[in-house]
């Protein structure tokens, strides 16, 4: 059974202590798969999990709705420890809540699967551009009219004069399997168990 958990950011040290193996232990030992008796663990870059999934490589993941939602990928959601519960929303300067009908309209984000699928519903006709830095600098110089970012505390959007025009999709750190994983000869239930009652 193969457990993938980010392997940096902030689902990292969750993952770590889901697993029973704190940040401490996990200093000094750099492999990325780690044998954990009943399970072996691999470490990944979260938006890197769910294609692992997809692929076979893993049985279950741990990592953000939103990522899995942007790989497009199916997955059975297992279980949500609510680690890192934020929103994914569409934000601007104050004057943009007419982004329905502003023309043109320009959008940067750093999730442009998941913002595709929004604007073809809302606005197809506007302009996506995928960054991988801070989205909100773009919004604030004027370079687009909106983003389409996480948004938690709201501390860097306030900070950098951006209010939420409308949210997108609730996430959080949440364990998926393969669909149909049930039916498989591989016993997810009992990491599942493992993993749940470490929580509580």
């Amino acid at each position: 059974m193969i457990l993938g958990i980010p392997n940096n950011g902030r689902l990292y040290e969750e993952g770590l202590l889901l697993t029973g193996r704190g940040p401490a232990q996990s200093e000094d030992d750099r492999s990325l798969i780690q044998d954990h008796g009943d399970f072996l663990v691999l470490h990944a870059r979260s938006n890197d999990l769910p294609y692992l999934l997809s692929h076979g490589i893993t049985d279950l993941i741990l990592t953000g709705r939103d990522y899995v939602v942007e790989a497009g990928i199916s997955a059975e959601e297992l279980w949500d420890f609510g680690f890192q519960r934020c929103q994914i929303c569409l934000l601007g300067l104050p004057g943009a809540e007419d982004w329905r009908e502003r023309h043109p309209l320009r959008v940067a984000t750093q999730y442009p699967g998941l913002s595709a699928a929004f604007l073809a519903q809302h606005r197809p006709d506007a302009s996506l551009f995928t960054v991988t830095g801070a989205a909100e600098l773009y919004a604030r110089l004027g370079a687009v009219d909106v983003i389409i970012d996480a948004h938690m505390t709201g501390r860097t959007a306030k900070a950098n004069g951006l209010v939420p025009l409308e949210t997108i999709l609730e996430t959080s750190g949440r364990l998926f399997a393969r669909p149909g994983w049930s039916k498989e000869t591989k016993d997810i239930s009992q990491v599942l168990t493992h993993l749940v009652e470490g929580r509580r």
